[in-house]
């Protein structure tokens, strides 16, 4: 699997709409064959996590069936997204991709807004 956490501070106002269609795109412009993908679903109830959400797609590289995600939460002036791509020969091995991908993420974002210890 390939993982990029990305932490950004825009020039400007930006909202978490913009964001997932802005990575939605860059992922087509990429992979112009990429099948949207609805994982099961894998929202974590928390009073603590920021407003999120993700783009998730089938693609196919070099003759490889993959999962991708764009993950992608406001944190004050942040913009933080996780990429993730994993082989997914089948189904389950996307829904597995998927699983992973989401505790990732949301490990990142309970570790990002958690209080300072004392």
């Amino acid at each position: 699997a390939t993982v990029t956490f990305y932490a950004t501070r825009f020039p400007f106002e930006t909202t978490l709409d913009e964001q997932l269609r802005a990575a939605e795109a860059a992922i087509r412009q990429v992979s112009p064959d990429a099948a949207a993908y609805q994982a099961p679903q894998q929202e974590i109830a928390s009073d603590t996590l920021p407003a999120h959400g993700s783009v998730q797609f089938i693609v196919t590289r070099n003759g490889q069936r993959l999962y991708t995600r764009a993950a992608i939460a406001l944190v004050g002036a942040w913009t933080i997204k996780l990429r993730y791509t994993a082989p997914a020969a089948d189904d389950a091995a996307a829904s597995a991709a998927a699983e992973t991908s989401w505790r990732m993420f949301a490990a990142k974002l309970d570790e990002m807004t958690a209080p300072p210890s004392p």
